[in-house]
This record gives C-alpha cells, sequence and structure tokens, in this order.
C-alpha cells in the first residue's frame, strides 16, 4: 500500500489550550487569539481556532507545560474548515530556539502514550 504520509514524528493527540498570534512580514503582530492544539509532535501541531487563519501566515504559539510556557514559532501549512464555524490549521514549526526545543520534548515525553496500556486516552496516529 502506497501513502502520501511525510511526517517525520509521531504527534500525540491533545486537548491543550494555547494562546498564539499571527505575525505579519514586518513582524508585527496582526491578530491574537486561543486555540486548542489537537495533535503536537517535534515538527508541527494541528490548532483548532474559531479565527479563520490563512495558509503561508507566521504564527507564534504559546503553550503551557508543567510551569513553563514555550513560545514556538510556526508557519501555516494548510487550513481546513470545520463545522461550527471552526477551523483546523496545521502548523509546522519553524525558528524554535534550543531551550524550547527541549521543552518540547520532554512535554512529549510526558505524554507518550503506553503502548501496553489499553485504557491510554492518547493514541498515535
Amino acid at each position: 500500500m502506497i501513502t502520501s504520509e511525510k511526517r517525520k514524528y509521531d504527534r500525540i493527540r491533545s486537548k491543550n489550550l494555547l494562546s498564539f498570534e499571527i505575525i505579519g512580514s514586518r513582524g508585527n503582530t496582526i491578530d491574537r487569539s486561543m486555540g486548542c492544539a489537537r495533535n503536537v509532535s517535534e515538527s508541527g501541531l494541528l490548532l483548532e481556532t474559531h479565527l479563520p487563519v490563512r495558509q503561508g501566515r507566521t504564527v507564534l504559539v504559546s503553550i503551557g507545560f508543567e510551569e513553563e510556557i514555550m513560545e514556538l514559532k510556526g508557519k501555516i501549512v494548510y487550513v481546513r474548515p470545520r463545522s461550527g464555524k471552526r477551523y483546523y490549521a496545521g502548523l509546522e514549526f519553524i525558528e524554535v530556539d534550543r531551550k524550547d526545543k527541549r521543552k518540547l520534548k520532554r512535554c512529549l515525553e510526558f505524554f507518550e502514550p503506553d503502548p501496553t496500556d489499553m485504557a491510554s486516552p492518547i493514541l498515535y496516529n
């Protein structure tokens, strides 16, 4: 079977609330909003939001883990409308500093499901 899956990293399902800013070409903030990370990997996340974002836009996401906040910059690679005036936006991380990259890895390791735990609510794709 041939697949078009391009991801290098497994995604972990999530329902983490986050805030994000849409960044303009001059580095200015165009808009701010809240959303939910529906899944996360080392290379990106799936953002659910009520704000109609555009493909190609740069976004700065702030997401909490334990007592720390990660600020992850990414590019919107696709947008899909959902029901109820919601949107799913695929975000690919760009320009993530080492400190936030380490925090993200710790977060993913913490929420990584145990494959032997059949009751685990967090699953790989």
